[in-house]
């Protein structure tokens, strides 16, 4: 009987393939469409092929591409997704950038992606404000917090 589970179980998830819009991102007619849906806004220059945060600062959206890609900050246009303006991180690297925050006076962009649990340190960059929207294409952090791990990450079997 238990050897019959895994085809039991297929077909328990077969009508939700048929019955279910959870994954659609734009308007697609769906007769059940599923609360909080997102509608498709605009399309990303192709610089931003990879964005991971998001900060909606000055009427503009800022963001970032993930894991590796250069330490820039493109500040684009909601509407229609050109590039309106990068700017390069001089003095930070972006290993894993994985979000982005403000406050009154700093933007901070968290270098903290750790997808296969090999980092014992991650990095939160400390940006001021007036640097980034000086318009500047280049601009350095004022200061970093770091968070080391005491102990060794325990991986997970399956690499993450």
């Amino acid at each position: 009987m238990f050897r019959k589970l895994p085809f039991y179980s297929l077909l328990l998830l077969i009508p939700a393939l048929f019955y279910s819009c959870t994954y659609r991102f734009y308007p697609t007619g769906c007769e059940n469409p599923v609360p909080g849906n997102m509608a498709k806004y605009s399309t990303l220059d192709s610089s931003l092929a990879e964005t991971s945060g998001l900060l909606y600062l000055n009427g503009n959206m800022w963001s970032f591409n993930d894991s590796g890609g250069e330490a820039a900050l493109y500040c684009f246009n909601k509407d229609n997704g050109s590039v309106i303006r990068k700017t390069i991180i001089s003095n930070a690297t972006n290993i894993d950038w994985e979000d982005i925050t403000e406050d009154d006076h700093y933007i901070y962009v968290a270098d903290v992606g750790n997808n296969f649990a090999t980092r014992d340190t991650v990095i939160i960059y400390r940006i001021p404000r007036t640097r980034l929207l000086s318009g500047d294409p280049a601009i350095s952090h004022d200061g970093i917090i770091s968070v080391s791990f005491n102990e060794p990450v325990e991986r997970n079997p399956r690499g993450f």
